[in-house]
C-alpha cells in the first residue's frame, strides 16, 4: 500500500488542502491519502487554534465524497505537541507500507526546524507540490543531501491561500467565495466558528 500524509492544523481545512492531497495522489498512484490534523504545532506555539474536535469534523465533512482520502485522529488522541515523526512510526505500526509526507515548498523550507527530522527522513519520502522552476530548484540546491535523496515533487499550480485571512474574513460574517468547502461553511455556520477574536478559546 502507498500512502500519504497531510499534516497541519487545518484552521479552517479548505479546498487548497485538497487539490494538494488530490495532485499527489494523482502523481504518485497513492492508494490512500491521510489528513492528520494537528493536537498542537509546535512551531506555532504561542497561536491558539480552534477546539481540536471542531478542525477533525470539519476535515471529515469536507472528505465525505473522497472515498480514497481519510481523517486520522492520531495525533488529537496522543495529545501534546504534535510531531510528525512519531506520527509517521503510529501509523506505520498500524498500516505497514510506503509513506509519502505531502508539502508545500513553503513548509520544505522549514523542515530542518522539525522535531528528530533526521529519523523522519529515514521512513517517509517528501512529495512538494510545487511550480516547477529556477526559484524552486534553487531552494532544493540549499538542502541537505539527506532532504534532496527523499523528495519526489508534484507539479501543481500552488494556490495562494492563507488560513489566517480566511478566519479574518470569517469574523466579519462573510464567508469566503470558493475557497471552503460548502460542507465546511456549513459546519463553521452551525457551530459559530471564527466569530471574533476569542470566541474559539471559548469552545
Amino acid at each position: 500500500m502507498k500512502f500519504g500524509i497531510l499534516g497541519g492544523t487545518f484552521d479552517p481545512p479548505h479546498l487548497g488542502h485538497l487539490e494538494l492531497a488530490k495532485a499527489a495522489q494523482s502523481h504518485l498512484n497513492l492508494d490512500v491519502v491521510m489528513f492528520v490534523p494537528a493536537n498542537k504545532n509546535p512551531l506555532k506555539s504561542k497561536k491558539s487554534a480552534t477546539p481540536a474536535r471542531h478542525r477533525l469534523k470539519m476535515v471529515a465533512a469536507m472528505l465525505e465524497d473522497e472515498p480514497k482520502m481519510l481523517v486520522s485522529d492520531v495525533e488529537i488522541s496522543r495529545g501534546g505537541p504534535s510531531y510528525m515523526v512519531e506520527t509517521l512510526a503510529d501509523l506505520q505500526h498500524a498500516m505497514p507500507g510506503d509513506y509519502w509526507l505531502i508539502l508545500g515548498s513553503d513548509s520544505l523550507a522549514q523542515i530542518h526546524e522539525w522535531y528528530q527530522v533526521d529519523q523522519l527522513l529515514r521512513t517517509t519520502r517528501l512529495a512538494v507540490a510545487t511550480r516547477p522552476g529556477s526559484e524552486f530548484e534553487s531552494k532544493v540546491d540549499r538542502l541537505s543531501s539527506m532532504v534532496s535523496r527523499q523528495l519526489d515533487v508534484i507539479p501543481m499550480e500552488p494556490k495562494d491561500i492563507s488560513a489566517t485571512e480566511i478566519r479574518a474574513e470569517l469574523a466579519t460574517g462573510q464567508l469566503p467565495d470558493g475557497i471552503l468547502h460548502p460542507r465546511v461553511q456549513s459546519y463553521i455556520q452551525e457551530h459559530g466558528l471564527y466569530q471574533g477574536t476569542d470566541a474559539n478559546l471559548r469552545r
